[in-house]
C-alpha cells in the first residue's frame, strides 16, 4: 500500500511541476510579443514627438508670416530651421 501511496504521489507531484512550469510561459509574456509593443511604443513616440514639432512650426509660421523676411528675429528663422530639419529625421525614423 506504501508503494503504490508513494507512487502516486511522485506522480501528483510531477503534474504539479510540469503545471507550474506551463502555466509560467503562459503567463509571461514572449520575446516576440515584447519586440513588437516596443517597436509599436516606439512608433508612437516618435508620431507624437513628430506632431509637436510639426505644431511649433506652424506656430512660427501663423507669427511671423514669412520665415525670410528681414523683419523675422534670426533666433527665430535658426529655431524654425532646426525644427523642419528634426522633423525630417522623425519621419525617416517612422518610414524605418
Amino acid at each position: 500500500m506504501s508503494d503504490i501511496k508513494k507512487n502516486l504521489e511522485i506522480i501528483i507531484a510531477l503534474f504539479v511541476v510540469i503545471g507550474g512550469i506551463w502555466g509560467a510561459t503562459e503567463f509571461f509574456a514572449k520575446a516576440d510579443d515584447l519586440k513588437l509593443v516596443e517597436f509599436r511604443l516606439d512608433k508612437k513616440i516618435q508620431s507624437d514627438r513628430a506632431a509637436d514639432v510639426q505644431k511649433r512650426m506652424w506656430m512660427l509660421e501663423e507669427h511671423y508670416k514669412d520665415m525670410n523676411s528681414p523683419n523675422t528675429p534670426q533666433a527665430v528663422r535658426e529655431e524654425h530651421k532646426c525644427l523642419k530639419l528634426e522633423l525630417q529625421e522623425i519621419k525617416e525614423k517612422i518610414k524605418k
